[in-house]
């Protein structure tokens, strides 16, 4: 498994809806530019299809399955994504730079208790130390919450098919997605 564990659940997540004011056509369109831009998978059927999208959460990152719904909604249209399968991997090696992290904070709380670890005090904040700069400080969250409201901007700004700069329109949508969410996106 080369030191990943998986893990499957069955619903991990609600389901998610985002309302737009788009017809049908053109907000699939905008979720098939999303699906595009954050790397996942997108099969289309009829007024829905299934998606398959890759996520993040901490040390974790795997993938959430299932099938997206489209209904019409006065003049918009509301997107439906219902999590079936979802499939996470614990990374072992950011796991255990964590857990050394760990020992050096323990072995500080024991030197007033044990004066004779006073020696060792310098190892116990490099292990703290490595394990801030290796991992904690690269910890990043992508879910489908992020996703849905990628897809909102997406309709928001509208699908350009001569995009130049399609790198670079991918690493502005990757960084606007580590804020705070706001907009119409809802749980059940």
């Amino acid at each position: 498994m080369s030191g990943d564990a998986d893990r499957t659940h069955a619903a991990p997540e609600p389901p998610r809806q985002l309302d737009l004011a788009l017809p049908v056509d053109q907000a699939l369109a905008a979720l098939a530019a999303a699906a595009d831009i954050w790397g996942a998978e997108w099969e289309r059927d009829g007024r829905g299809g299934r998606l398959a999208l890759p996520v993040t959460a901490g040390v974790r990152q795997g993938l959430v399955e299932g099938p997206v719904t489209a209904e019409r909604l006065g003049d918009g249209t509301r997107l439906r994504f219902d999590v079936e399968r979802a499939v996470y991997r614990i990374h072992f090696a950011a796991l255990m730079v964590l857990l050394m992290g760990a020992a050096g904070a323990l072995l500080t709380v024991m030197v007033p208790l044990l004066p004779s670890l006073l020696e060792l005090l310098p190892v116990a904040g490099l292990l703290m130390l490595l394990s801030w700069f290796l991992v904690l400080a690269r910890i990043r969250n992508r879910n489908s919450v992020d996703f849905f409201a990628l897809i909102a901007k997406v309709a928001e700004e509208g699908i350009e098919d001569d995009s130049e700069d399609v790198e670079g329109d991918q690493a502005a949508a990757g960084r606007e997605l580590r804020g705070p969410l706001r907009g119409p996106l809802r749980g059940p």
